[in-house]
């Protein structure tokens, strides 16, 4: 392949595989107002623990967050709440 041409061919293949990944992403953008009403719970609290691991087959990682709740807005009383999320890095792994 001349060696003019290659540069643009990788790029444009990066480019197709990077529009696919793009398109099968959807994230719905809400208002403050707009999430307090779709929540389960609402608090207002400080980060106390953060914890990364591996799931149970080893096949992806979580991050747990431990909040200590200072005030509730919505919700049940309770002390802590931990909040479960994809992705984190654990042995330097993500």
């Amino acid at each position: 392949m001349n060696k003019q041409i290659r540069p643009v061919a990788v790029s444009l293949l990066i480019g197709l595989l990077m529009c696919s990944y793009l398109i099968a992403t959807e994230i719905d953008l809400l208002s403050p107002s707009q999430m307090g009403t779709q929540a389960e719970k609402v608090v207002r609290g400080k980060v106390e623990r953060i914890e990364s691991f591996w799931n149970e087959n080893h096949s992806k990682v979580f991050t747990r967050v431990t909040v200590a709740i200072d005030e509730i807005y919505k919700g049940q009383h309770q002390q802590k709440v931990d909040i479960l999320q994809l992705g984190g890095v654990v042995d330097a792994r993500k």
